[in-house]
């Protein structure tokens, strides 16, 4: 399973909502979000606030924590120790 299906799983967030937090996650700027996902950046500022209070955090930065916890739960499964 990938990183953004588990965030969309636990938390509830919409295939858009995902794509942003995955690059929030890679530490890009609400400009780069917007032109990388042709968004206006008001449109990411949105985004942005929708995935931080549905994930119930309150930095962007947190985001990155989450995502890697989430891609190590993801490796976890897909190779439980023993095999």
């Amino acid at each position: 399973m990938e990183d953004g299906s588990i965030l969309r799983k636990i938390f509830g967030l919409t295939g858009r909502e995902t794509q942003v937090a995955e690059l929030l996650a890679s530490g890009a700027s609400n400009a780069e979000i917007a032109e990388r996902l042709v968004l206006s950046v008001e449109t990411v500022r949105t985004h942005v606030a929708h995935v931080l209070q549905k994930m119930r955090i309150r930095s962007r930065h947190q985001v990155g924590n989450v995502w890697e916890a989430a891609r190590r739960t993801s490796a976890a499964k897909d190779h439980p120790p023993g095999d």
